[in-house]
Formats: C-alpha cells, sequence, structure tokens
C-alpha cells in the first residue's frame, strides 16, 4: 500500500494515499501529556463494522486503546493513556473495517522524551498534574521578588506566572533568579512571558524607530505567511513586531527546562491586543508552541487572552470572530479581523492550555461593554473551552482589587468583595477552567481579600482530586424558585463519593447591587445517589438529608456550597 506522511501543526500524519478515506481525529498534542480524550470524526452512523485504535512503541510494544462493535457514532471517543509508556516513537492507529476490508484510518506518530511519569503533564480530564498528581494551579501574575516569600508564607498562591510585572527587563539571568526565587518558597513558575527574545534585541514587542539597533524592518520577507511586524499609520514612530526570535527563546527553554520550580511557559501575554495590523497572530503562537514541545516535550505551554473575545454578545461579533481564530474549531478558517494574517490549513490547537482574562467588576460600567453580566462571564467561560472542543485546559484571571480607582475610559467602580471574590473564583471552577491567575494591580488587594485568596489555594488543594477528576455520570437538575439568580452545579465521581459543587449565579447587568436579598431554597435533584442518603456541606459543619437523589438548601446572594455524598 503507498503510504504518505504529512507535517501538520507539529503532528505527523500518515494516511492512505488512495486505498481509503482518512478519518478525522481530533486531540491534543501529545507532547505533554500524560493522558487524553481522541474523538473519532466517522463521518455518519455505521451498522456492523468495527473501530479499533492500537497503539505501537519500541521493543515491540502494542496496546489496543479501542474496540468498538456493532453500531459506530458519527463520533466516537476513547481514552488514551500516555502515563506508564517508556521513551521513544510511538504510533496511534484508529481504523474502521467491516471485518475484511479498512474503510478509513487515521495514522498519528508521536516521540515520548521521557519514561513513565514526567515531572509536569495533563492528564484525560485537562487536569494539570505533578509527576501525575493533580494539582490545581492558583497564580500570582508579576508578583515582585520581593513578595514572593510573603505570598508563598501565608499560602495566597501555589504558582507564579510571569516574571515581575514592573519588571524593565527580563533576560535568561533574571528568569532563573526568579525560578530560584520561586523554588524557596515552595512555588512553581509560569513564564518568563517578558523577555529579550525578539529580533531587534529587545524585551518587548514596540520599540521605537531610535531603539531598532542593527535590525532593518526591510530586510523581512514580504512573501511570509504572515507579517513580521507591523505599523498602524505612516507617521507612527513604533515598529511592532509580530514574530519573536525563535533562537533566543530556544535559549530560555535550555536554560529553564529542567528546573524543578518550572510549570509552564509562556512567552506574551494577550497576542490579540494591537489591532488587524499589528496583532500577534495564531501562527506565530503555534510557532511558540512548536519550540517548546521541540525544545522541551514536557513543560506544557500557556497562552493568555483577551476574554471579551468570549463573550456571547451577538454586538461584540468582529471581536469574537478575532478570539475564534485562535481556537480550533474555526482557525482553520479566514476571519476579517485577522487582516493580511493566514489561516491554519486544518483545525489547531495553539498552545497545551488557553487562559482569559475578562474582569466583570472592573469594566461593567464601560461604554460598550454592557454585555458584562455574571452569566455572559459564565458563557464566556464555557466559549473557550468549548470553542476548543474541550481538548486542552482552560485556565482564568481573577481581579482581586479595583484595577484602577481613577480610570479615564470609564466610571471608577469599587474593589471586588471577598464575597464577590468568592462566587467568581467557583464560577471560574463549575464551567471547567484548571486553574485560576490572580490579577493583583493596579490598586492594593484589600486586606480581606486576601483571606479570601488563601482560602481558594486551601479548598483546591484539598478537593484537588475531585475537582480535576473524572465527571459524574449521572444527572443533576437544579431547581431555583428566583427570576433573580441561578445556581450552576459542576459534579464530579472521586473515591467513592458524588462531589457537587454549587455557585449562585446573579442575574442581569445588577449583579454587583442588591446583595441583601434574604436567603431562598433550591432543590436538587441527583441520579444514582443511595435512597436515604446523608449529604455534608463541606466545610460549613453540616449535613442535609437527600431523598430518593433529592435535596434542598438556602442560598444568600454569592453563595458558594460543595456537598459529598458517599456511595
Amino acid at each position: 500500500m503507498e503510504m504518505r506522511l504529512t507535517l501538520l501543526a507539529g503532528l505527523v500524519v500518515c494516511a492512505a494515499a488512495c486505498a481509503q478515506e482518512e478519518l478525522v481525529l481530533h486531540h491534543a498534542d501529545f507532547a505533554c501529556r500524560i493522558g487524553q480524550k481522541v474523538f473519532v470524526e466517522v463521518g455518519q452512523e455505521h451498522t456492523g463494522r468495527t473501530l479499533t485504535a492500537t497503539l505501537a512503541g519500541p521493543g515491540g510494544f502494542s496496546r489496543q486503546v479501542c474496540r468498538k462493535e456493532g453500531n459506530i457514532s458519527a463520533e466516537e471517543v476513547f481514552t488514551l493513556v500516555q502515563r506508564d509508556l517508556k521513551a521513544g516513537d510511538y504510533t496511534l492507529t484508529v481504523r474502521l473495517t467491516d471485518g475484511t476490508r479498512v474503510l478509513k484510518e487515521a495514522v498519528r506518530k508521536w516521540t515520548k522524551p521521557t519514561d513513565g511519569i514526567p515531572e509536569v503533564g495533563i492528564d484525560e480530564h485537562n487536569a494539570i498534574c505533578l509527576k501525575g498528581k493533580p494539582f490545581f494551579p492558583v497564580s500570582a501574575w508579576g508578583l515582585s521578588a520581593s513578595d514572593i516569600p510573603v505570598w508563598a508564607e501565608r499560602r495566597y498562591c501555589n504558582t507564579l506566572t510571569h516574571v515581575a510585572f514592573g519588571a524593565e527587563k527580563c533576560d535568561i539571568a533574571h528568569m532563573t533568579a526568579y525560578l530560584d526565587a520561586a523554588h524557596r518558597g515552595g512555588l512553581k513558575f509560569i513564564g518568563p512571558l517578558r523577555g529579550n527574545y525578539w529580533p531587534h534585541d529587545g524585551w518587548r514587542k514596540n520599540v521605537k524607530k531610535e531603539e531598532l539597533g542593527s535590525y532593518d524592518p526591510s530586510r523581512d520577507d514580504p512573501a511570509a505567511e504572515d507579517p513580521v511586524w507591523g505599523k498602524e499609520g505612516p507617521n507612527d514612530e513604533y515598529y511592532r513586531f509580530r514574530r519573536m526570535d525563535l533562537a533566543k527563546m530556544a535559549g530560555f527553554i535550555e536554560a529553564a527546562k529542567n528546573h524543578p520550580a518550572l510549570l509552564m511557559w509562556s512567552w506574551w501575554d494577550e497576542p490579540d491586543l494591537g489591532g488587524r495590523n499589528t496583532y500577534i497572530t495564531a501562527r506565530e503562537v503555534r510557532r511558540w508552541t512548536d519550540l517548546c514541545h521541540e525544545k522541551d516535550g514536557i513543560h506544557p505551554h500557556i497562552i493568555n487572552l483577551s476574554g471579551y473575545l468570549f463573550t456571547s454578545a451577538a454586538s461584540r461579533e468582529g471581536p469574537r470572530q478575532l478570539g475564534k481564530s485562535y481556537c480550533y474549531l474555526f482557525d482553520d478558517r479566514k476571519w476579517p479581523p485577522m487582516g493580511a494574517a493566514t489561516p491554519f490549513e486544518r483545525k489547531t490547537l495553539v498552545a497545551d492550555v488557553l487562559s482569559f482574562d475578562y474582569y466583570p467588576y472592573e469594566y461593567r460600567l464601560k461604554q460598550g461593554y454592557e454585555f458584562i453580566t455574571l452569566e455572559d462571564y459564565a458563557a464566556a467561560v464555557d466559549n473557550l473551552r468549548e470553542w476548543n472542543k474541550n481538548l486542552v485546559p482552560t485556565f482564568a484571571a481573577i481581579e482581586t482589587c479595583d484595577i484602577r480607582a481613577n480610570p479615564t475610559d470609564r466610571p471608577p467602580t469599587p474593589a471586588i468583595t471577598p464575597r464577590q471574590l468568592r462566587n467568581l473564583c467557583w464560577i471560574s471552577l463549575v464551567h471547567g477552567v484548571k486553574g485560576v491567575i490572580w490579577f493583583h494591580y493596579f490598586e492594593p488587594t484589600p486586606p480581606e481579600n486576601y483571606v479570601e485568596m488563601r482560602r481558594f489555594v486551601e479548598d483546591t488543594t484539598t478537593l484537588a482530586d475531585a475537582i480535576l477528576g473524572a465527571e459524574f455520570p449521572g444527572r443533576v437538575t437544579v431547581l431555583c424558585p428566583s427570576e433573580k439568580f441561578r445556581v450552576d452545579t459542576l459534579a464530579r465521581e472521586h473515591d467513592g463519593a458524588v462531589y457537587l459543587f454549587a455557585v449562585y449565579v446573579r442575574k442581569g447587568r445588577d449583579f454587583a447591587d442588591n446583595l441583601s436579598d434574604p436567603p431562598q431554597t433550591v432543590t436538587f435533584t441527583v441520579t444514582g445517589l443511595p435512597a436515604d442518603a446523608r449529604v455534608e456541606v463541606y466545610g460549613e459543619g453540616r449535613t442535609l438529608q437527600a431523598k430518593h437523589g433529592v435535596f434542598s438548601d438556602a442560598f444568600s446572594p454569592m453563595d458558594v456550597h460543595i456537598y459529598r455524598v458517599r456511595r
């Protein structure tokens, strides 16, 4: 049989040249994973067919990871376990057969760099794992080096993101020193996020003409798939670079990839900003991911996007289209906001982990942002995950303070309160995020909010196995008596118990006000529970009783309740 090999987005795709059709597979990159769900797009339902998936590896290794006979759905899914694999080259072959002939086939090849479970990996539930154990990162954005010991001792976070937000420059030595400080505090690190890996030897995307040094933009290839640099207008005093120097980035990777504090790579924040002529394209972000996989292959690459791109508001269709240009289900299309940039040839994940920043309390009164509600925030969290087919983990940046006390482009708003902060964190978690990032700039974080931040770290650490574990196979329904709010839930199953995370979501534009409403009784129906079950309310020292899977509890504005039921 004649075969062809095609390199696509860091993966080698091998398909029969003419003998049969290629099955369409949807999956994350194999690098940085210890397990994942693989979705098989069969095309239509089949009867009397067999779907198989076989993994072959070094030393004659062979394992059947999926076999289904009879009725084959239009889309099937199986779990690929990678945590126990030895280092070496692997081939995954997925076939649809009729008993005698291969009707459709897809082949994926990759190389595993280490034996067994790596220091960092992403599992089949999209949980970040440390040596195979689920870990919920709660990260501080750009914490100054002098504050690291205090935050570490008081457990306001367990991870750091960005080498000191206020730092003027970051070279390899600066990054290494920050990693060392994180390690001394028992913290993990995501970064560097800002460094001197731009073509002009600078540390930033925007550079004045007189700062270009020896770099000559006229040497750039005008036929490049995506522009290397851009300007907003003919009189713009800045050059805005759109592509990084990969050789310089590789130096950062080689210097830090074995550091015990390293959790993930991050090279730039909000690449979507800057306008269609100067923003950093999805293809460029993917170049960074490919380099991380090539030079490391263990630590994931995370990219943070502007969260307002993921609103469900029809009035924001332009920004939504730009957001889709970074998302797996849509990034093979040309969207108007992309300007001269080109889409991917095939659906492609731009990074191993996707994050966004959407600050509902700070921007709720800004003109043009009337779409902001807690309901829209929750929908945006869902969109980031769903637009990427839930193939990779998602994070959310959370405001801990009044970002600007006297903004010039919007009315001032007060700092988020502890109850609002806790509520926002758990809305994010219930809607599927696998980590959060504290954005504690630019005004001081109120002292009472630090208490809530520590509480969130403690809760997500204690409950990490449940939060990040397997989905509960049953069904949960919620009966809410008020039109002013709803209660959203996340159900997980772990160690013989069902965990139900329930969070109050205020409806409408007044979500920051009218929080003195009296408690309302909310009723939950959970299938698969014992006829008479004891419901523990985590952290509250009380219990409820479930009869045939039904129980009720009181919810005040912004409440969060966590229920555990032994089965």
